[in-house]
């Protein structure tokens, strides 16, 4: 995630107006026209007159004043106010367009003499990464350096190529045209015409021309092609990366050709493509329009509010973006940008970053929100347009195949399968993008407070105490005196209780008080109400029984699986109740059906003070104040997060991770450490995030 640029020493006081990074360095200029660069320098690209990497600031030689600069795999090329080219750093191949190649560790002038840039005003510079290329002011490009894949345009492959050459328009596409920018990569460069059209030339193994060929060498220009995505569109900017091309069009949106195996060309998939395809624009770029784009072997844009995106490879960071490789959009984060929560599900899973949710897993009922139904085994946004335009989400959980979240406003919203009303909007009707739960009726004028979702119903804490549920109520699960199978707008739970917190299970509710007394509602058959009885469907809450082994005992803080509850209390200890044929009670035992209150056995966790807790479907999770994670119950699905395999546990086993927060799903359960989503266990339809199917 990105931090701040050190502002002592050399840029004390300064103003910087343009930056650009290359391979392990960078080098910015200042409103007066000084250049200064940090980094690795062994070919001195820093322009400082050594070969000495700097961690900070140092500044370009020479008394020339830049108004604009261009970094490439270890050269710097710059244009001064008149209209020259100076450049420095590697010169291998000829990069620096000096009549030579020969490294310079200060800023030495491209040569004009004898060559087509004589007596030309250049207007624009781009340095690749062993050659350059160079807008005149009448619109063609020269470029220069290394020509072996035809990047240098010329309809030759020369090696080395020190001094500039014309790219060639005879015969070509760029016969006539008047090009406004141009850009180059990896091997390949590409430039704009006035009329917003784009041409290509240079390798095009990957398709990044985007011409709909794969040519190993192309020596001259190429149209990319303008049917599909780009039928109508007005290019203003293109950007060339690492064997991909990306361009903006007049109306901010972004497209892209070429390879695609890091997800470089944003559009959900890692599918290369040698015609330009649409850049996935149904997450965090919903509604936003584009301002700048730049590519090298990740992608990253500007919208027109200065926020910023990137997708692609990421294995370094350099999405700015907590994730691994990403194939859509993602925003950049900052240092308070780690996911604030976390949630599993029955087979998805999802978090909050910077107010946005992600998700991941199942999408096949619209449960990821990006307005799709396809899968994802790695995080995708939820759609930020629509009915989360401009909300700001801070809590989240996941349900079977539907998930919900709360705003800092209070207000509530759901997405995913909906046919139980489970999405609270007043339809039966599944949404693959967020949609507000209906406020009118029972939370009218309500400030919302906690969200709870499991099975096919969800909950509601509102600011003063008053819960409220929707979804699936055949066994009475929402509380409200009745067995309505499908309510599609939110009901007051009945019996004018006062509640802390909630958490929903399968098909059955529970919440804390102020006092710490625990009340449940919905289905009992295996004892999980906790009042003593096995009650097929109970719709009114009744409180857990307090004798035994909750004498005296204060609840802080309770969670539901499938058919089990676990509650943690004031000193640090943990009690269940509920279904415990496979260990999921934690009290040693597999007692089929437990209807009060057991301890969970203190075995292997002596001394532990408990901090938070979470059940899942068959088994349990819990956190130490010290961030020691703890599993206990079925581990069929490596869901106890312990290299050793067993059937089930019976009691708390060490997971091999610290953690901060914890959530256990189906089979599967989530932490976040330092700031990062860690998962594991069932991972069939992709809920463990890490971009495959392994268990």
């Amino acid at each position: 995630m990105p931090v701040p640029v050190y502002t002592g020493g050399v840029l004390s006081g300064l103003t910087l107006t343009q930056i650009a990074a290359g391979d392990n360095y960078t080098c910015a200029l200042t409103s007066a026209g000084a250049a200064y660069c940090w980094g690795f320098n062994s070919h001195g690209e820093l322009g400082n007159n050594s070969t000495t990497s700097s961690d900070v600031p140092v500044t370009v030689s020479g008394s020339l004043t830049f108004t604009q600069l261009s970094v490439g795999n270890a050269a710097v090329c710059a244009l001064t106010s008149a209209g020259a080219a100076y450049c420095w750093g590697d010169n291998a191949d000829g990069g620096l367009g000096n009549s030579s190649t020969t490294d310079s560790h200060v800023p030495v002038a491209v040569t004009t003499s004898g060559t087509p840039i004589s007596g030309v005003t250049l207007t624009q510079i781009t340095a690749g990464v062993f050659f350059t290329c160079a807008l005149g002011s009448a619109g063609a490009a020269y470029c220069w350096g290394l020509g072996t894949s035809g990047q240098l345009g010329n309809g030759t492959t020369t090696a080395a190529q020190d001094t500039a050459v014309a790219v060639t328009t005879s015969g070509t596409p760029i016969s006539g045209v008047t090009l406004t920018q141009v850009t180059a990569g990896d091997v390949t460069a590409c430039a704009l015409s006035s009329a917003g059209a784009a041409y290509c030339w240079g390798d095009d193994t990957n398709g990044e021309l985007g011409n709909g060929a794969t040519t190993a060498a192309q020596k001259t220009a190429v149209a990319v092609t303008t049917s599909g995505v780009l039928s109508g569109v007005t290019l203003t900017q293109v950007s060339a990366g690492n064997d991909f091309t990306c361009a903006l069009g007049s109306a901010g949106a972004a497209y892209c050709w070429g390879d695609d195996t890091n997800g470089e060309l944003g559009n959900n998939s890692t599918t290369q493509s040698n015609v330009p395809v649409a850049v996935f624009t149904s997450g965090v770029l919903s509604g936003k329009t584009l301002t700048q784009i730049v590519a090298f072997n990740d992608t990253c844009v500007l919208d027109s509010a200065g926020t910023a995106y990137c997708w692609g490879y990421n294995g370094a960071g350099q999405a700015g973006n907590a994730d691994t490789a990403v194939s859509f959009p993602v925003p950049v984060t900052v240092a308070a940008a780690q996911p604030v929560t976390i949630a599993a599900g029955t087979s998805h899973s999802c978090e909050i970053r910077v107010g946005t949710a992600y998700c991941w897993g199942d999408g096949t009922n619209g449960e990821l929100g990006d307005n799709t139904t396809i899968s994802s085994n790695v995080p995708v946004a939820a759609s930020t347009g629509g009915a989360l335009s401009g909300v700001t989400l801070t809590q989240i959980t996941a349900g079977t195949n539907f998930t919900c979240a709360l705003s800092t406003a209070g207000a509530a919203y759901c997405w995913g399968l909906g046919t139980n009303g489970q999405l609270g909007n007043g339809t039966t009707t599944s949404s693959s993008v967020p949609v507000a739960v209906t406020t009118s009726g029972a939370l009218s004028g309500v400030t919302l407070t906690q969200i709870t979702a499991d099975g096919a119903s969800a909950c509601v804490l509102d600011s003063a105490g008053a819960a409220y549920c929707w979804g699936a109520g055949g066994s009475g699960q929402l509380g409200n005196g009745s067995s309505t199978a499908a309510q599609s707008t939110a009901v007051l739970v009945s019996g004018g209780l006062t509640l802390t917190q909630l958490t929903d299970g399968g098909a059955f509710t529970c919440g804390l008080d102020s006092a710490g007394a625990a009340y449940c509602w919905g289905a009992g058959g295996s004892g999980q109400l906790g009042n003593g009885a096995m009650t097929a469907a109970q719709s009114t809450a009744v409180a857990v029984t307090t004798s035994g082994v909750l004498s005296g005992v204060t609840l802080t803080q309770i969670t539901a699986g499938s058919n089990s509850v676990s509650a943690l209390a004031s000193t640090g200890s943990a009690y269940s109740w509920g279904a415990g044929a496979i260990g999921q009670l934690g009290n040693n035992s597999t007692t089929a059906a437990q209807s009060t209150a057991v301890a969970v056995t203190t075995a292997g966790v002596s001394g532990v003070t408990l901090s938070q807790i979470s059940v899942g479907t068959t088994f349990a999770c819990a956190l130490t104040g010290t961030g020691a994670a703890y599993c206990w119950g079925e581990d069929g699905s490596a869901q106890i997060g312990n290299p050793a395999t067993a059937v089930n546990f019976l009691v708390p086993t060490a997971v091999t991770s610290q953690a901060e927060m914890i959530s256990a799903g189906s089979g599967d359960a989530c932490l976040i450490r330092n700031g990062k989503a860690f998962c594991w266990g069932l991972n069939a339809n992709g809920q463990l995030g890490n971009n495959s199917t392994t268990q």
